[in-house]
């Protein structure tokens, strides 16, 4: 089967068009690009107590 397909996916806010990449090979159109800096996990510590000690009170 030939012919021409096409498609449209709107990006998530903060994504620069100008830096997706997009691969085409053996079939499979593989499409990608940095996160933006507001997505990305942010590591939070916390201080204070050991951890698996437990706080002394049970929960049901």
């Amino acid at each position: 089967m030939f012919g021409r397909f096409s498609r449209s996916v709107t990006l998530p806010r903060g994504v620069e068009a100008d830096a997706i990449e997009a691969v085409y090979a053996d079939g499979v159109l593989t499409v990608s690009g940095p996160k933006p800096e507001e997505s990305k996990p942010k590591h939070i510590g916390i201080a204070g107590g050991d951890i698996g000690q437990g706080s002394g009170r049970e929960t049901a």
